[in-house]
């Protein structure tokens, strides 16, 4: 069973601790080097059910996944927002307010 790392953090700095290892692959660290960081905080990572720097990596590139599915929800609700204005605005064209439509002869005097 794989383990969903990031669902199991709970605060920022967690987060972060996972995201601290994107910064050492980027900055092109030996392998050694990101074990003594794994050892360095291996309490922390220990309580988000990080075992080894396997997991760590897996934690990271959990990270990217739950980001395209926080987008891909994001982007659903903001549709459904779009289509219900859409839907009211039709409603409005399609009523009879008093008043308003057709526009007062006063007004197209002005």
């Amino acid at each position: 069973m794989v383990t969903d790392f990031y669902k199991t953090s709970g605060t920022k700095a967690q987060a972060e601790l996972i995201n601290l290892y994107n910064g050492y692959i980027k900055q092109s660290w030996s392998n050694d080097s990101i074990q003594r960081q794994f050892n360095h905080y291996e309490p922390q990572l220990k309580a988000l059910r990080i075992e080894s720097v396997s997991d760590w990596s897996l934690a990271h590139s959990q990270k990217g996944e739950l980001l395209d599915e926080f987008s891909s929800f994001k982007r659903k609700e903001a549709t459904d927002t779009e289509r219900k204005i859409k839907e009211l605005e039709q409603q409005l064209c399609n009523r009879k307010i008093d008043g308003f439509f057709p526009t007062p002869k006063n007004l197209l005097s002005v």
